[in-house]
């Protein structure tokens, strides 16, 4: 029989993101942690197994009723896929609920296929792709999915 993973889910605080072994360094580098620090004011969650981080998501609202959803997936997502999935789209749907949001929008770098595959298992659309946006120039596609409050 399997051990049962601990898992915890806590407030996002930038500091969650040192030592963490970064997949894309190099773009970690240039987003640079004032990005990080200005994710804070948001609402935003980071999950751990075991104490390790596992990552970190939420959404930054420029204006009412609009959410830019972000996601830092550490290298342990992939050993815990599904309690990943079913937490960013609980935390989703809860932020939105919250704080009445009609519309998430999130970008992906077009060549991450398992990130577009993802993010239509989130329910969101493909709405659009942003040539030369990304913070190396890179093609980014946006994707949207919108909620209605009672």
């Amino acid at each position: 029989m399997a051990t049962p993973h601990k898992h915890t889910l806590v407030p996002f605080a930038a500091s969650h993101l040192a030592g963490v072994r970064w997949t894309e360094e190099e773009h970690a580098k240039l987003l640079g942690d004032r990005a990080f620090v200005h994710y804070e004011k948001y609402p935003g969650y980071t999950a751990y197994c075991g104490g390790e981080f596992l990552a970190s998501a939420g959404v930054v609202i420029p204006y009412p009723g609009m959410g830019e959803g972000w996601v830092i997936a550490g290298p342990l997502v992939r050993s815990h896929a599904r309690y990943f999935h079913q937490t960013v789209l609980k935390v989703l749907d809860q932020i939105a609920s919250d704080f009445k949001i009609r519309r998430i929008q999130a970008m992906v770098r077009a060549e991450f296929a398992a990130s577009h595959r993802w993010m239509t298992h989130l329910g969101f659309e493909k709405e659009a792709v942003l040539h030369k946006y990304g913070i190396k120039g890179e093609d980014m596609t946006v994707y949207v999915r919108f909620y209605q409050h009672g």
